[in-house]
């Protein structure tokens, strides 16, 4: 029991899953490059077109929930 009187996590968030390495993100992605720099400027609408072409085309499990998350 925690000082909070509560038992397990702290923070009332779940247990961490498998974290996801940048490497495991990226892999199969041709272009990685644009993808984090359009992260970086905040180019909603890229990434939505990423988002779209990942889902029609599935390379890596990782990517589409990430990107979606990144945007919302």
């Amino acid at each position: 029991m925690t000082p909070t009187g509560k038992c397990g996590n702290k923070q009332g968030r779940s247990p961490v899953k498998s974290r996801v390495t940048v490497a495991q993100l990226f892999e199969n992605v041709n272009d990685s490059d644009r993808i984090v720099d359009a992260l970086r400027r905040g180019d909603k609408a890229f990434i939505k077109g990423v988002i779209q072409w990942y889902e029609r085309h599935p390379k890596n499990p990782f990517l589409v929930p990430f990107l979606k998350r990144a945007i919302a």
